[in-house]
C-alpha cells in the first residue's frame, strides 16, 4: 500500500514491480513501483531488506520505475512522479543507505504518467530515458547534467518515446526506442 507499516508487513508482496538491477555482490534490487519502495534479495530471491514508502521526502519515492546499481553498490533510483533521481552509497555493512546523497530532478518527467523511463548507472554516470521529451539525459551523481541527447523523430539522432537505457561495457549507451520499435546504441564523448 505504499505506506512503511503495509511494506513491513508484506516484504515481497509486490504490487506493479517495473525495474530490476543485480550488483556485483549478487543483490537484485527491484523497484517495487505500487508499493513506492526498493526491495533487495538475494540471487534465490530471498528477502533481504527494503528502503522507501509513499511520499516527496529525502527516501521516499512516487512511482519508483528505474533502479540501476554501480559496481562500487552506489543505487540510483528514477523516482517518476517526483521527476528526479535520487542516489544511494552503502552503508558498509552490505546494505543501501537509505538516505539519498544525493537528488535531481529530471526535466520532462511527469506524474500521472505511464511512459516508463529507465536509468542506467555505470562509473558514476546516469542515463535517464524521457519519454515525453524523447531525449536521454546524461548526468553525474551529482545530478550535473552533461548531455541531452535525441528530438522527435526517426533519423539516427531522434527517438519517439524512448525507455529503456543501459551502459556497455565501453560506456556506451544502449537506448530502446519504443515507438520506432528498435534498439540504438550510441558512443559518449
Amino acid at each position: 500500500d505504499g505506506t512503511e507499516a503495509g511494506n513491513a508487513a508484506k516484504p515481497l508482496g509486490f504490487f506493479g514491480p517495473r525495474g530490476i538491477a543485480a550488483g556485483a555482490d549478487g543483490h537484485i534490487y527491484l523497484a517495487d513501483t505500487g508499493n513506492k519502495r526498493i526491495v533487495v534479495t538475494d540471487d534465490k530471491g530471498t528477502f533481504l531488506y527494503q528502503w522507501g514508502s509513499f511520499g516527496a521526502g529525502d527516501g521516499q519515492f512516487n512511482e519508483p520505475i528505474g533502479v540501476a546499481v554501480d559496481a562500487d553498490g552506489t543505487v540510483a533510483v528514477g523516482d517518476t512522479w517526483n521527476a528526479r533521481i535520487q542516489y544511494f552509497a552503502s552503508d558498509g555493512n552490505g546494505k543501501t543507505n537509505p538516505m539519498p546523497i544525493a537528488t535531481w530532478r529530471i526535466s520532462g518527467w511527469q506524474a500521472q504518467t505511464y511512459d516508463d523511463p529507465y536509468i542506467a548507472l555505470r562509473s558514476g554516470r546516469v542515463a535517464a530515458a524521457v519519454p515525453k521529451k524523447n531525449a536521454v539525459s546524461l548526468s553525474g551523481t551529482n545530478g550535473t547534467e552533461t548531455l541531452r541527447w535525441g528530438g522527435t523523430g526517426t533519423d539516427n539522432a531522434s527517438f519517439i518515446n524512448p525507455s529503456g537505457v543501459a551502459f556497455a561495457p565501453d560506456g556506451s549507451v544502449y537506448v530502446v526506442d519504443r515507438e520506432n520499435r528498435r534498439v540504438m546504441i550510441f558512443s559518449l564523448p
